[in-house]
């Protein structure tokens, strides 16, 4: 049996005859078309640049973030308040005082002039302890000077002779930059309160004599000056 011919059939033209079949390009042909299109890509990309085609404007960003935890203890810092304030310092020994200090021991201040000087020490006063006094054992009299500046208002004491000591009346003489404000008279029991106003004042003097012309100098009196004190 014959295969069919004429128009219409496929592989045939329209006069019915049959069509030559398409050519075939060689494998080479191919292969030399393929590497004639890498070449010219290659080409684009080298005169453009690379980085220009990826840092287009028109090229998709992606941002990748990675986070990592890693266990371990929790540690709680905690920063002071800026408006916490720490406590200051206490009384101090300079003469002009701390800042916001409004009351200050004269035992603090080391004299700067005088003979006998007093000292820091204790001693009571008719009955009365005084932890923080001044004193000095004496016969003839004598005095000390303190530098307490300019920031101090008053002077405050109780001045009298120590109730172990030998009775010899005395008297007690304070001054301020060498003007005298006040001159008391104490002994055995009889102490003295004292309360001058040192305003403005640079130097403080205490001067202590006894009363009479004699004394014992195996026992010698003993001034207290008890709490004495310099405030605003």
């Amino acid at each position: 049996m014959s295969a069919p011919s004429g128009p219409g059939v496929p592989g045939h033209g329209p006069d019915g005859k049959p069509r030559p079949a398409p050519a075939r390009r060689p494998l080479g042909e191919v292969a030399a078309l393929v590497s004639a299109g890498t070449g010219l890509l290659g080409l684009l990309l080298g005169f453009f640049g690379l980085p220009a085609v990826v840092n287009s404007p028109t090229a998709a960003r992606v941002t990748v973030t990675e986070t990592v935890v890693v266990p371990g203890p929790t540690v709680t810092v905690t920063a002071p308040s800026a408006d916490r304030s720490e406590p200051g310092p206490g009384p101090s020994a300079s003469s002009s005082g701390s800042a916001g200090v409004d009351r200050q021991a004269l035992t603090l201040l080391d004299p700067v002039d005088g003979r006998p000087m007093l000292s820091s020490g204790s001693g009571t006063l008719k009955g009365e302890e005084y932890p923080d006094a001044a004193t000095v054992n004496f016969c003839i009299g004598g005095f000390t000077e303190y530098n307490i500046g300019t920031n101090w208002k008053r002077f405050t004491a109780t001045a009298g002779l120590d109730d172990s000591s030998s009775n010899w009346p005395m008297t007690v003489q304070i001054y301020s930059d060498g003007r005298r404000l006040v001159s008391v008279r104490a002994g055995l029991a009889d102490p003295k309160r004292v309360d001058v106003d040192v305003t403005g004042a640079t130097r403080l003097r205490i001067g202590y004599e006894l009363l009479g012309n004699t004394c014992d100098y195996d026992n010698k009196p003993r001034l207290v000056l008890g709490t004495p004190t310099l405030s605003r």
